[in-house]
């Protein structure tokens, strides 16, 4: 029998590890070969990746984030850009749209996302994943998939703790993204997942979510031409996904 995801929620909320191991978690995830092979990295904002975070631009890689709930799309954070006393702050949800490069149209094609990471509330053996409910993870792959920043070769990682792994299959919907791997503070377990690129399932989605969120509504008016020609000639004009006619994009 199926357990509803408000169910399973409830039933592993608070599982996670607190906030205060972010340090230990950033320095495990430091530890392997998917982080130290990756070159340009996408964050979510989850409190467990906040050192992570700071650490990945320590290192020298590129760090993606979304903005506020999605709604302006990405920003970009090059290595050594944010002065060190401002990282903290930097890379959290509020400061990456102060201190990071909006990226939005062929930018954001031209991105090669090497590793994903995320928290979760729940995983169960085949790497599926449970969030929060928000659904801004999955939305966020599946564009990023939809114009190729997410290939086959990204792997996508998790960070939680033991007891947040489900022995019985998680419920799942069409657009919930599984993952590769998952961080613990003592090590790390792979899973055998099916290789396949997220997408936008437009089908999930109503008109009205679409409008909140910039890259993801002028990605749609660009595949769907629209029958209103005020809106036609609008995007035509402002689309960051379209070529200008002069061929300089």
């Amino acid at each position: 029998m199926n357990v509803s995801k408000e169910a399973l929620r409830a039933q592993y909320g608070g599982c996670a590890p607190p906030a205060t191991y972010a340090g230990k978690i950033a320095e495990q995830i430091r530890r392997m070969a998917e982080y130290r092979n990756a070159k340009t990295i996408l964050m979510m904002p989850s409190p467990l990746l906040f050192q992570a975070r700071i650490n990945c631009l320590l290192d020298g890689k590129v760090l993606l984030m979304p903005s506020p709930a999605l709604k302006s799309g990405f920003y970009r954070v090059k290595p050594f850009s944010i002065p060190f006393p401002d990282l903290a702050h930097g890379t959290s949800l509020k400061g990456i749209t102060l201190f990071g490069r909006k990226v939005q149209g062929q930018q954001l094609q031209k991105i090669e996302i090497d590793l994903a990471l995320t928290g979760c509330v729940a995983l169960d053996q085949k790497g599926q994943r449970l969030g929060e409910g928000t659904g801004f993870f999955d939305l966020s792959m599946g564009l990023l998939g939809t114009i190729g920043s997410i290939t086959e070769k990204t792997l996508i990682g998790c960070v939680a703790d033991a007891l947040q792994v489900s022995q019985d299959d998680l419920v799942c919907d069409p657009w919930d993204v599984p993952i590769d791997f998952m961080v613990q503070l003592d090590g790390e377990t792979s899973f055998a997942r099916v290789k396949t690129i997220p997408s936008v399932i437009w089908d999930a989605l109503s008109k009205k979510q679409i409008r909140k969120i910039e890259p993801l509504w002028q990605l749609y008016c660009e595949l769907f031409p629209l029958d209103n020609e005020d809106v036609q000639v609008e995007q035509e004009a402002s689309s960051p996904w379209s070529r200008s006619k002069d061929g300089k994009g």
